[in-house]
């Protein structure tokens, strides 16, 4: 995962929140229900912004976007996470 590419995804995503997370959870194939995110255990920032964050699970590699109210707003496996932020690089 290129890390810097993630960082400056996040920064998009933090400066236009509404349209990025709507795009993001359109090009992710897993359904997302808003929640708190839980911290307890196993998760590991990618990167962060403001207090955003892209994290990494280091169980099951999957990958999420917290927001700075420690909301999940999106989440997938890392690889779909990283095609979706790819995907919305243009917004």
């Amino acid at each position: 995962m290129d890390i810097k590419f993630v960082e400056n995804s996040l920064i998009s995503i933090v400066n236009n929140p509404v349209a990025c997370i709507k795009a993001l959870n359109k090009e992710l194939p897993l359904p997302n229900i808003i929640m708190p995110a839980m911290d307890i255990l196993h998760w590991d920032n990618i990167a962060t912004f403001k207090g955003w964050k892209v994290q990494l699970n280091r169980t099951n590699q999957h990958a999420r976007i917290v927001n700075d109210c420690n909301i999940r707003l999106a989440w997938g496996t890392a690889k779909d996470v990283y095609s979706a932020l790819q995907a919305i690089s243009n917004i």
